[in-house]
């Protein structure tokens, strides 16, 4: 099944809601049959199997969550390191996307108090809809950040104050931002509102960037839709953008595969967006294409932010020996959660 139709955490929440259902029935049968001679043993041992089926969906949540926990501690591993060696602050705050824990606002203290552009640090908020967050979003509003960055960095939020925010700046006709805030969003309202804005968005590759992640007809439907209107955005016709090469982040069908392959052919599309467009996608068809390009003389920057969501011990052995090299590599940094646009890789384990 698809991450945007039913993410793994779902998945296994519902498995949950119904062992537990089935293990309540049971055990109010074992009760109502308690005082019955001689004892019917299938009442309690209906009992145990549904417990057991109780634990191991229990077991499928941990497992997802301690996976979680132990990317981003990996993560804050290295971005803190990177960052006390110089590196980048504006690329770091903007890589810290879905990443909630104490530890990670403590990051983020710290690159404030040493002074970033604030833009880049909205951005960094992607994925976040704690009370901190929404705190932090107010506080750089009225230190003079531009509600579009604000915009970009509530993608993948589906709350009420999410939702608030692009209702409000819909009126006020920041319609390209408020397209990018519904990247990771595969839900009844975020189409609608797709669908009521995208004729009237100007950057029409907003519309392409605001499908990251989602490889379902629908969306494909309005990738074709919006390339055909706009020829000079369809690598069919040798058009094409960094935009469009980026936004196939994630897509691992058939249709995907095909318009890297004609970005990759075109001369007026950089090489190194198709490779940094294969975020969240550790499969042998993207390795084969990142280890052609390295193989033909591609640039390593490329493949290394195109490791963002990436898990396996092949991407996080390439993450160490390059920054053995290139310790404050902008590159580095936007390989581990990715930006406002990549991070959607969590979406399949977070919803």
């Amino acid at each position: 099944m698809k991450p945007e139709i039913c993410s793994q955490f779902a998945t296994k929440l519902q498995e949950l809601k119904n062992a537990k259902s089935e293990y309540d029935t049971a055990y109010i049968e074992l009760v109502e049959h308690a005082g019955e001679k001689p004892v019917n043993i299938k009442f309690a041992s209906k009992v145990i199997e549904e417990r057991k089926k109780v634990i191991t969906a229990i077991e499928g949540i941990k497992e997802i969550t301690e996976f979680l926990v132990r990317f981003e501690q990996k993560s804050l591993d290295i971005l803190e390191k990177t960052f006390k060696n110089g590196g980048d602050k504006e690329y770091i705050s903007a890589s810290l996307c879905g990443f909630d824990s104490e530890r990670a606002w403590d990051l983020r203290e710290e690159i404030l108090a040493k002074g970033v552009e604030k833009h880049y640090f909205a951005m960094g908020l992607a994925d976040i809809d704690s009370d901190r967050a929404w705190k932090m979003r107010d506080r750089l509003l009225k230190e003079g950040v531009a509600i579009d960055w604000i915009l970009e960095g509530i993608a993948g939020i589906d709350s009420d104050r999410a939702w608030k925010m692009r209702n409000k700046c819909i009126k006020e006709g920041l319609r390209d931002s408020v397209f990018i805030s519904l990247v990771g969003l595969d839900n009844k309202k975020a189409w609608d509102m797709r669908e009521s804005i995208k004729g009237e968005i100007h950057n029409k590759s907003y519309i392409i960037l605001g499908l990251v992640g989602l490889d379902n007809d629908r969306a494909w439907q309005m990738r074709d839709e919006t390339l055909s209107l706009n020829p000079d955005l369809d690598p069919n016709n040798g058009g094409g953008s960094e935009n469009i090469a980026h936004a196939l982040a994630g897509l691992d069908s058939e249709k995907a595969w095909l318009m890297r392959e004609k970005l990759l052919e075109n001369k007026n599309v950089s090489n190194h967006s198709v490779i940094a467009g294969l975020a969240g996608l550790d499969s042998e068809r993207a390795w084969k294409m990142r280890e052609t390009f390295l193989s033909n003389g591609g640039n390593e920057d490329a493949v290394i932010e195109g490791l963002a969501g990436i898990n396996s011990d092949k991407a996080w052995n390439m993450r160490k020996e390059y920054l053995e090299r290139r310790p404050g590599s902008i590159w580095a940094v936007r390989g581990f959660t990715g930006n406002h646009l990549s991070f959607f890789w969590r979406k399949k384990y977070e919803e």
